[in-house]
């Protein structure tokens, strides 16, 4: 099994209450795509759905036609809106879906673009959009779990916020960037890696938890943890 749909399997019933940062960003979407003063938006495409936070809220503040979301999986509690379209797929097969031979107005993700090639995702979605057409994208930067990196050897292989930026350049113009970055504190180390498994978003599920590393993760880190977002909309050359 794909380790990113074991991970979110587990954690799809604890996802919600453990992810404040992916909320956060879901906001600075919304925003990010007000701020532009238009909302109409015929065909629509999500990727990496998950259990429908972000579909909710853009179909509650758009006006279109066809909204399509995807994921790898459809989760026991996802709750797709009435007008809305799932399909499963794995991403890393876009070019061989049916997805493929459609286009957009608007392509949108939070928190699942880490998981996918960065340019090679972009170039594929930017063949399926419309020209003037928008990509609303969150995800996260190389800072993003350090500390867990710094200590277990083990993350996403996250690329840095200039590549990202230069990427986005040989297909779109970049409207609105934000990045941040969030420590979030608590209470032992052991919760820092209960937080990890109960949301599912990282590449731990697999691995055994060492005694030795909660105790570094105390000693270098005093159990706090880095979150790295990016959120950026940019539009088709």
């Amino acid at each position: 099994m794909h380790y990113k749909l074991e991970s979110f399997l587990k954690a799809q019933h604890s996802y919600k209450a453990n992810t404040p940062i992916q909320a956060y960003m879901r906001k600075h979407l919304l925003t990010m795509l007000q701020a532009t003063k238009h909302n109409e938006y015929p065909y629509v495409f999500e990727f990496g759905c998950g259990q429908c936070e972000l579909t909710t809220m853009l179909t509650n503040n758009i006006v279109y036609e066809n909204y399509i979301c995807n994921d790898i999986h459809e989760y026991d509690n996802m709750q797709l809106p009435a007008r809305a379209k799932f399909i499963c797929f794995d991403m890393h097969n876009l070019a061989y879906t049916t997805i493929f031979k459609q286009h957009f107005h608007l392509i949108a993700s939070n928190a699942c673009l880490q998981w996918l090639p960065f340019y090679e995702t972009l170039t594929h979605l930017a063949q399926i959009l419309y020209n003037s057409g928008l990509l609303l994208i969150g995800t996260f930067g190389v800072d993003n779990y350090r500390e867990i990196k710094e200590i277990t050897g083990i993350g996403l292989p996250y690329i840095q916020s200039e590549a990202m930026k230069e990427h986005i350049k040989h297909s779109f113009e970049c409207l609105a960037w934000h990045e941040e970055h969030i420590v979030l504190e608590f209470d032992s180390a052991l919760a820092v890696f209960r937080h990890l498994q109960q949301s599912g978003v990282n590449a731990m599920q697999s691995c055994y938890l060492r005694k030795s590393w909660l105790q570094r993760y105390t000693q270098q880190y005093a159990n706090t943890l880095t979150y790295h977002i990016i959120c950026f909309l940019a539009r088709k050359h």
